[in-house]
């Protein structure tokens, strides 16, 4: 799609296209395409005044996703906000799913599991379409760990065996080992 843009030479389009490009790429566990398209997209969007619109939302999510795996708090909150404004009313559903997990990951990083556990099941109940596999299982996995930081280790487990039966997603493997070592089970982790 962004070839396409870049032959129409219409700079919204390339915008666009690179946007959820980046979004894609980052689902795909390209970080360094997700990183370099998100930026051309903001690129493009800042001079143009394009900053408030849901694409550029879209870009400002993959860059604090980036952010918050490089653990740089403070840098992803900032983007997540500016996300949250782009996107405010927007309609898109998965970005939202995408929003609230990132929100969840800070507020417990910032000592607030409970808070994050009803921002993420806030999100992914209101979505109203199903999740794609990617979104559900990540959902899952930060679920399973704020259920675990709570106390609630059964909560978790019985999360995590149904998404390893249902999801076929090896993260959620790791998850039910993570968690059997986090409750003195290590022969079950293995």
């Amino acid at each position: 799609m962004p070839r396409l843009a870049r032959r129409c030479g219409n700079d919204y389009l390339l915008f666009g296209a690179q946007a959820w490009a980046a979004l894609v790429a980052l689902a795909s566990e390209r970080m360094d395409e997700a990183r370099r398209r998100a930026t051309a997209a903001l690129d493009i969007a800042q001079p143009a005044g394009w900053s408030g619109t849901p694409a550029a939302g879209v870009g400002y999510l993959t860059l604090a996703t980036l952010r918050l795996l490089e653990d740089d708090l403070g840098a992803s909150e900032e983007l997540l906000e500016r996300a949250k404004r782009a996107l405010d009313r927007s309609g898109e559903r998965l970005p939202a799913a995408g929003l609230a997990q990132i929100e969840a990951t800070l507020l417990a990083a910032y000592g607030q599991p409970l808070t994050a556990l009803d921002v993420l099941r806030g999100a992914t109940g209101a979505a109203g379409v199903r999740l794609p596999r990617f979104l559900r299982v990540s959902a899952t996995m930060l679920e399973a760990e704020l259920l675990l930081t709570l106390g609630e280790p059964a909560g978790a487990q019985r999360l995590l065996a149904e998404t390893d039966a249902t999801e076929s997603a090896s993260d959620a493997g790791v998850g039910l080992a993570h968690l059997s070592l986090a409750i003195g089970r290590p022969d079950a982790a293995v």
